[in-house]
Parts: C-alpha cells; structure tokens; sequence
C-alpha cells in the first residue's frame, strides 16, 4: 500500500490497515477517526524526514493558535526554518482580528517574534514529543523578539490533536 506521506497519526495509521480513508461521513465517524488517530499515535513508530510536509505542518500550526493568549492587535511570527529548501525556508504568520494567516512570502508587517528551528524540531514541538522549553534548552529552538517572550509564546500554540497521546516505550514498539 502506498503513503500518505504525512505526519498525520490518522493517515498514518490508515496506511497500516486500509486505502485512502475520507470523512464523507463526517460527523458520523468522528469517534472512529480519533480513535484511529490516538491509536496511530501510540503504535505507529517514530516519524522519519521522509514524512515532514512543510505546507501541512505550517497550515496545522496555523489553525491551532490560541488567540486568548495571543496579544490584542496585530501579531506577525516570522519562522526561518534552516533545514527545509530555500524557497520554503521562510513563513510568516500573522493574527489580526482574531484571524490567523499563514503566510509565504513577507506579509511587510513589523514581526513580533522570530521562531528559528529545523523543520523536524518544529514538527516534534507541535507533535508533543518534544515540549518547547526542553527544545530552546537544547538549542535546537530559538526564539527572537522581546525578552520574556520565549516563555509566553508557546502559550499561544496549541499543540497537534493527538499530542497528548502516551507513546509505550520504543522497544515495546519493535
């Protein structure tokens, strides 16, 4: 069976045991697809590079801000991902209005804070194995903009749907 290539757990645990999954049914099958997506989670090994979409991973983190937590008013977040290709490199999101953008090119907005990571840090942050501070202690995350800022902006970011999903030990997993 093919990929999905995705970092989804729900994709991810459809490749094991069905075809291209769909939601026509929509509320219908809510249950069955979030219980796929924790057992996806919990059994399905590590992600390798090989499944790290930038767009996906960009467009998830962009519907998952929690906006209370956000500043009032405009808010642009740089991203400078150091590891993904050159046109990709760079994205922007801005939250305005209580709307979020992500944004590939330069919005020209004054960005409040710049998020320096690879793509595969960002994409173990958002998936909960990884927690923020433990990544800027290892220096495999920066954060630029205003001091203190470091600490309150991963309040803003709600983390993916499954990530708090306990994982067995990796060598239940072999």
């Amino acid at each position: 069976m093919g990929s999905y290539g995705q970092f989804c757990s729900v994709a991810r645990a459809m490749e094991l045991f069905a075809g291209r999954w769909t939601t026509l049914a929509g509320r219908e099958l809510q249950h069955v697809i979030e219980a796929v997506g924790v057992g996806g989670t919990r059994w399905v090994p590590e992600l390798g590079d090989h499944h790290l979409d930038l767009r996906l991973l960009l467009w998830d983190l962009h519907r998952n801000y929690d906006l209370g937590a956000m500043p009032v008013g405009r808010a642009a977040l740089a991203f400078h991902l150091h590891d993904a290709t050159p046109r990709a490199r760079d994205c922007w999101v801005v939250v305005d209005d209580q709307e979020v953008d992500r944004c590939d090119d330069d919005p020209r907005y004054e960005v409040m804070a710049r998020i320096i990571s690879s793509l595969g840090t960002l994409r173990r942050v958002w998936l909960g194995e990884l927690p923020w501070h433990r990544a800027v202690d290892l220096a495999q995350l920066r954060v630029e903009g205003p001091a203190g800022l470091h600490r309150t902006l991963p309040t803003w970011l709600t983390l993916a749907d499954f990530a708090s999903v306990q994982r067995p030990a990796r060598a239940v997993l072999r």
